[in-house]
């Protein structure tokens, strides 16, 4: 695995996810606690009506591909 850049690849993939994954997914559970509402109504009340709709649905499609790739 070190020989052809393997652990290269692997150590600069765990620390994106420690510099972005992981504070991403624990401001979006923190969020999704703090209004108490599903992803819409969350995402509807921090950032407005229309941006909100817009992101919501971006969240929901890419988890709908990704689930159906799978």
């Amino acid at each position: 695995m070190g020989s052809y850049g393997g652990s290269t690849f692997l150590f600069i993939y765990l620390i994106f996810i420690i510099l972005f994954a992981v504070p991403a997914l624990t401001g979006e559970w923190s969020l999704g606690r703090y209004t108490g509402k599903g992803t819409f109504g969350t995402f509807t009340e921090a950032f407005g009506n229309k941006t909100g709709k817009v992101l919501a649905c971006i969240l929901l499609s890419t988890i709908f591909i990704a689930n159906s790739y799978y």
